[in-house]
């Protein structure tokens, strides 16, 4: 139900431990990881008896299995694609859902909402490092694209003068292994897609 990554915090999948009814209708759950099933596992402690898994981890058991990122099994399978031009390919990995949110909240909202100020800095931080980076690099021998982060508005891309004006082309793609495989620079922030960039041997 999640990415997998999530903090304890902001977890969806632990809310099964509180819903046997829907835990009921499920034949299978399938993570990416060990994160999903621990937070599931911690909040029916804490729950204690008003949980219908505390103390009975085995029927947890009974129904995950980890079977890894499935994107990961098929980005290797992208690799080597023949290049379009012989531009150098350039990748900017989005990660703006602070400054650019697909609920349109600005920053001041989302951090008078109690997120952090560090993550609307450093987001500031990013889009003034690519900023640079397509400002400075030639188009007749870079091609430069950016892929929005899932949580971003999208649509905002295109209002900007660099997409109307080809200097920046922007991915909106649903698979960034495929993306990113077609890249021969990525750049971007540590995050989730780290281990597909390393499986798209980039």
């Amino acid at each position: 139900p999640s990415e997998g990554g999530e903090s304890y915090e902001f977890s969806n999948d632990k809310n099964l431990a509180n819903d046997q009814n829907n835990f009921n209708k499920l034949s299978g759950i399938y993570l990416w990881g060990s994160f999903s099933k621990d937070h599931i596992l911690r909040y029916a402690r804490e729950l204690k008896h008003k949980s219908f898994l505390y103390g009975k981890e085995s029927i947890l058991d009974a129904k995950c299995k980890i079977i890894g990122h499935p994107r990961l099994d098929l980005v290797r399978y992208y690799r080597n694609e023949p290049k379009i031009d012989k531009r150098i390919r350039i990748g900017l990995v989005g990660h703006f859902n602070m400054l650019n949110g697909v609920e349109n909240l600005s920053p001041v909202c989302r951090v008078f909402d109690g997120r952090s100020i560090h993550d609307v800095v450093f987001q500031c931080h990013l889009l003034e490092t690519y900023s640079k980076i397509v400002d400075t690099l030639d188009n007749n021998r870079y091609l430069i694209s950016i892929r929005p982060y899932p949580l971003e508005n999208i649509d905002e891309y295109y209002k900007a003068k660099w997409v109307k004006e080809g200097k920046i082309i922007v991915n909106s793609s649903m698979e960034f292994g495929v993306w990113a495989s077609q890249q021969d620079i990525l750049i971007g922030p540590t995050s989730s897609t780290l281990s597909q960039i390393a499986m798209a041997d980039r």
